[in-house]
């Protein structure tokens, strides 16, 4: 049975087939937004067409989004040199924001920490391992290391530049002429000359580790 919405029992008691039709094509039209006053006019086949739903009118489209002005955009660096930074005796990382086609770097506020292995602390840079008193070296010297690093006082976490140095490897090889002596000092290999005996030669060693100099 038809659930009547705008008509009322006592409306429809005493109607016949043909009239209970009819208001039931009205109150479907009602329900569509159109008005009694206009239905009641109108013959069946009139109202009939007033039952189809109206059709809802298309969405608009959506506006294009406006490009944000102004916004900051965030860059990750792809150069090791630019990806981190040494300052106040530690590394910090460093990002990029691009705004109004200006690049400024944006260092993080904590520094480095690293996790401790054999060699020393450790950092990861995109899928590998550094370590971290080799990556401080390259930072302030521009260059990597030639060489093995040694920690002044031992400590291992202690990566600040003044207590790192690059080793001296020590060369004394016997030769025709005598005992050919050289030190590799800060990526270069210096020789400091050919000597009689090998004390003389480790002799030498000993002066330019205190003094720098075979004088």
């Amino acid at each position: 049975m038809y659930n009547f919405r705008f008509f009322d029992d006592h409306e429809l008691t005493g109607k016949t087939p043909l009239e209970l039709h009819r208001m039931t094509l009205i109150d479907k039209a009602m329900r569509n937004g159109f008005e009694y006053d206009d239905l009641e006019r109108l013959n069946i086949e009139q109202i009939e067409s007033f039952t189809v739903p109206k059709p809802k009118p298309p969405k608009p489209a959506p506006k294009p989004k406006a490009p944000k002005v102004g916004q900051p955009r965030r860059i990750i660096p792809m150069d090791i040199a630019e990806a981190f930074e040494y300052r106040r005796g530690a590394v910090y990382r460093l990002e990029y924001l691009e705004h109004m086609g200006e690049i400024a770097p944006v260092p993080s506020p904590y520094p480095v920490e690293g996790t401790m292995r054999a060699q020393g602390l450790v950092v990861k840079w995109r899928r590998e391992y550094l370590a971290l008193h080799r990556l401080v070296w390259f930072l302030v010297k521009g260059e990597w290391p030639d060489g093995r690093l040694i920690h002044l006082d031992g400590d291992k976490a202690n990566n600040r530049i003044e207590n790192l140095e690059l080793e001296r490897l020590v060369i004394i090889r016997k030769t025709k002429a005598g005992y050919l002596t050289k030190v590799r000092q800060d990526g270069c290999l210096i020789e400091l000359g050919v000597f009689d005996t090998h004390n003389e030669a480790a002799h030498s060693v000993n002066v330019f580790k205190e003094h720098g100099t075979i004088d």
